[in-house]
């Protein structure tokens, strides 16, 4: 069957987040990583889950996958479905059992804030055994947690976050994992995930992931050590993200999501800092991350003062904090603009700012600055460099030539000219380009005269700094810079060099330093009083210089010296890698026996609070029946006693107000009513006489239609004249060689074919005030033949019709119809020629020759628009079209049945009718011929009416 759209290949298929195939790339190592092509020196302990015993048998697939037969013994069975729906069911009888101990709160009972039950989570895994299966059978599962075989990997999956939400289930301690285990699935993602996959392949990934395991410490509110950790390694690696993957597309990476995320992981932050100190807990890095959420809200005033006033002088001292302090002293500007309804949360304006932009990127480039520090401030960058160029808009004036491109550059840290030149275009300025040198012009004026800046409504999106931050990166692996601490970062200053500006290529004009020269000339002093003071006597008194062998011993003993502190150093941090590892098992044995007594102790108490209810309930049950028993009885007599007396009174009152009611209504009614009678009554004798006069109008056209219009061609000439025209339609198409790609293109180029029929036409007056309308009459509106028409007509989405207006004639309407549709008098009186659309919908394989059902079908639609046209106007006559979509290897026997199938000869309503093969190469050819018949052919029959 043709396909109107000419679609070659319709199984286009969408991609997921982020444009991911589902297949797994080979583990590959990032540049940062491996640089000299050796293994990773960060290799993950694989380690299973308690309580499963590693098989004895030997296995057939390959390491750490699961076969079939080790699949069905450890969950039961090999159907996914069956174990999802028996692990189902477990799960409610989990959740009594829970309840029961007192392990979560019962959803129906209620509980005072006090009484609230300290939820901890069992699983031992990374992902939980029933969320597992479930998303395995649902399809669900990541690719980076699937085995050889396409199925679930228990060593690789990882609890997914779940949005928490009205409906969802509560969770249960089986689907929450403690501390210890979230240290260690951290320890995978980070250890094993992303020092093996490219960060952009796996960074979806490990973001929900990260996510899940913060949601699990909120469900169980863990304010500890431990907590702190794992958020903070969470936020570098956020910050880290912003600066690896900020110049992916949207699609592949959101900056947006990645920036939110991060804001909620230092809030969170800072909320563990404040409750530990006030427990007097102080820890290591809380001035680094307090450094990191100063820049995250840099034009935050009210956050920088608090944080001056309330922080200790311990924290306040630590180098992030204070290199955070000068970005936020030196990034603060007072050229922003007022927000409007279109630019919402613009800053405010800081008045005494020192729009000190070249200090910020200085700063940035000191040694003093670690890489995380300046990655999170490089989300700022495109907001300095906008306030920088917005002073110089204001600093210069507009017929000095301005700075050169490469000065601009090296002043605001950018990494190449064309990006300079791409911000300083988005801003409006102009850049003037000669001798091959392209120059900014800053302090063009408005007729305002106002400095003309142009304010987009955002900022250009981040780029990575590939000349100013990334170097600090130093070598080190993603993992390292996560997990690393202050001590292993070596201190790497990328402050880009900014040369003087260019000197005047004026001949005989020199360029004069004129800063800071004195107003007036200064008197030496005399050379006596100068060799009395301190730094003049250190200078003359120097010691004698050293010969070069007690200069090469001396440099020999310093590197020997430093080479023993390095040592020292690394010995020192290896002894504390070891020391911090002890602890944090140490912290783990206590926790989980901590946790097991206090689940033993909240199951006793849980067991006699419960007893102790249960007991008090059943007593307030059995007074309160008692009570109400005794009300009852009490309620019962009274309520007989009045019933009787009342019953009598208002059924007496009742009947006498009725009774006047009925009388004053039916009085009134009849005295409003009487007028609509009389109108009613006009109305329906009106009508009565349009119908009789409407009646004697058809009978006469009807008389006058038998005699004046008879078909010119019997059956057997409209079938050769089909075939014939359909011929030469091809035969025309050969001779001009036109390309089958740009017919297939024209079949769906919408037309104006109201021009075709308009001049065909020759209306009278009285129906040039009615119009001139066009049917197609399709079987249902979805069809792609529906949907050709539509598109090829022009006509609109709500109607399904398009109106062509004229001078001569009032309008030319070509409109749908289907067979759900309503039928209008008005629009059946204007309606000039019909295109009976047959539908291109068979049974896949079948002839139409032989296809009887089909043709009965698409009889019964012709069948049913003569009955509802002839109920409206039973000597309806008009000229028709039948497209044919072919599936036949006959098709001249299938046009010569058409005919005969639908009985076209004996259809009253029809006057004429031609039948069009719908050909994609002849089909925009062939429509215009048989639009023109049609216009033709209802033309002839209003003149011959006329006359």
């Amino acid at each position: 069957m043709f396909n109107p759209r000419g679609n070659p290949d319709p199984r286009g298929r969408g991609r997921g987040r982020g444009g991911k195939n589902n297949s797994r790339r080979p583990p590959q190592t990032n540049n940062n990583n491996n640089k000299n092509g050796e293994a990773p020196k960060f290799k993950h302990k694989q380690w299973t889950r308690p309580g499963l015993k590693q098989q004895q048998e030997p296995m057939d697939s390959p390491s750490g996958t699961m076969s079939n037969a080790q699949r069905a013994k450890r969950f039961g069975g090999d159907d996914k479905s069956a174990l999802f729906l028996q692990l189902k069911k477990k799960r409610a009888s989990e959740r009594e059992e829970a309840i029961r101990l007192g392990l979560i709160d019962d959803p129906n009972t209620p509980r005072r804030l006090e009484d609230a039950i300290d939820f901890r989570g069992t699983c031992q895994s990374m992902c939980p055994d029933f969320e597992l299966v479930e998303r395995e059978v649902q399809h669900m599962l990541d690719p980076l947690e699937k085995d050889a075989f396409g199925h679930a990997d228990p060593s690789k999956a990882v609890k997914r976050y779940r949005r928490s939400a009205a409906g969802n289930e509560q969770a249960l301690p089986s689907d929450v994992r403690p501390p210890g285990v979230l240290v260690k699935t951290l320890d995978y993602l980070i250890g094993t995930v992303l020092s093996s996959i490219p960060f952009i392949e796996c960074h979806a990934f490990l973001w929900d992931r990260t996510r899940s395991i913060r949601q699990d410490f909120t469900l169980q509110n863990i304010r500890n050590a431990v907590t702190v950790q794992v958020h903070e390694h969470i936020a570098r690696f956020h910050i880290l993200a912003l600066h690896e993957l900020c110049e992916y597309s949207e699609e592949k990476f959101s900056q947006q999501q990645e920036f939110e995320q991060l804001g909620k992981v230092l809030i969170s932050l800072m909320e563990f800092y404040d409750d530990l100190r006030a427990e007097g807990i102080s820890l290591p890095n809380e001035g680094e991350f307090r450094a990191y959420h100063l820049i995250y809200n840099l034009r935050d005033h009210e956050l920088a003062s608090r944080m001056i006033t309330t922080l200790p002088p311990s924290v306040q001292a630590h180098p992030y904090l204070k290199q955070a302090f000068r970005f936020y002293e030196y990034s603060q500007r007072n050229n922003e603009i007022m927000q409007t309804s279109e630019r919402r949360n613009k800053p405010e304006n800081v008045l005494a700012a020192q729009n000190a932009y070249a200090k910020v990127f200085k700063l940035v480039g000191s040694a003093e600055t670690p890489f995380l520090l300046a990655c999170m401030f490089e989300v700022h960058f495109a907001e300095v460099r906008k306030g920088a160029l917005k002073a110089m808009g204001r600093s210069y004036v507009f017929q000095y030539k301005g700075p050169d491109v490469e000065y601009l550059r090296q002043l605001l840290a950018y990494d190449s000219e064309k990006h300079v030149l791409t911000e300083v275009e988005l801003y409006g300025l102009v850049v003037d380009i000669a001798d091959g040198e392209a120059k900014v012009r800053f302090g063009q004026k408005t007729k305002g005269k106002t400095t003309l800046f142009i304010e987009p409504l955002s900022l250009p999106r981040q780029r990575k700094s590939k000349l100013l931050v990334d170097p600090k990166k130093g070598g080190r692996s993603y993992y390292d810079i996560i997990f690393g601490t202050q001590s292993n970062e070596t201190a790497i200053c990328t402050t880009p060099i900014v040369r003087a500006l260019q000197p005047s290529r004026l001949p005989g004009v020199t360029t004069k330093i004129t800063t800071f020269l004195p107003e007036k000339p200064r008197t030496l002093l005399p050379v006596d009083q100068v060799k009395e003071f301190s730094v003049v006597q250190r200078i003359v008194n120097v010691a004698p210089s050293k010969t070069p062998e007690e200069l090469a011993a001396e440099r020999q003993r310093r590197l020997l010296r430093e080479q023993q502190q390095k040592q020292a150093e690394m010995e020192r941090m290896r002894q504390q890698q070891e020391e911090e590892r002890q602890r944090r098992v140490e912290m783990e044995e206590r926790m989980r026996a901590e946790a097991e007594r206090k689940q033993q102790v909240a199951a006793a108490a849980a067991a006699a609070e419960t007893l102790r209810r249960r007991l008090e309930q059943e007593k307030k049950e059995r007074a309160a029946m008692q009570e109400r028993q005794q009300r009852q009885a009490m309620l019962q007599e009274l309520n007989h006693v009045l019933a009787q007396e009342i019953l009598q009174t208002i059924v007496s009152e009742e009947t006498q107000v009725a009774a006047l009611r009925t009388l004053h209504q039916s009085k009134t009614l009849k005295r409003k009513m009487d007028p609509h009678v009389q109108r009613a009554r006009q109305v329906i004798e009106k009508r009565r006489r349009d119908a009789q006069d409407r009646a004697s109008i058809h009978r006469l056209v009807d008389r006058m239609a038998r005699v004046t219009f008879k078909p010119k061609q019997n059956k057997e000439q409209r079938v050769k004249e089909c075939l014939y025209l359909e011929g030469r339609a091809l035969r025309d198409l050969r001779s001009q060689r036109t390309p089958a790609q740009s017919l297939l293109e024209a079949v769906w180029e919408t037309e104006n074919l109201a021009q075709v029929i308009k001049p065909c036409l020759n209306l009278t007056s009285r129906d040039a005030q009615c119009g001139w309308e066009l049917w197609i009459y399709v079987d249902s509106v979805p069809l792609e033949s529906s949907k050709w028409f539509k598109q090829k007509f022009g006509l609109d989405d709500e109607f399904g019709r398009r109106v062509e207006r004229y001078k001569d004639v009032n309008n030319v309407t070509v409109r749908t119809v289907s067979p759900r549709d309503a039928l209008y008098g008005k629009s059946v009186d204007q309606m000039g020629g019909l295109i009976f659309s047959l539908s291109e919908t068979r049974v896949p394989g079948t002839d139409d020759c032989n296809n009887a059902n089909y043709w009965m079908i698409e009889k019964r639609r012709l069948n049913e628009l003569t009955k509802k046209l002839m109920e409206y106007n039973p000597h309806v006559r008009v000229p028709a079209v039948f497209t044919y979509w072919p599936q036949t290897e006959s098709l001249k026997q299938a046009v010569e049945m058409i005919p005969d199938l639908l009985e076209l000869d004996t259809n009253p309503m029809l006057l004429d009718y031609h039948i069009v093969i719908m050909n994609p190469y002849t089909i925009t050819t062939r429509l215009h011929e048989e639009l023109r018949w049609l216009a033709v052919t209802s033309n002839n029959m209003n003149i011959q009416l006329t006359t």
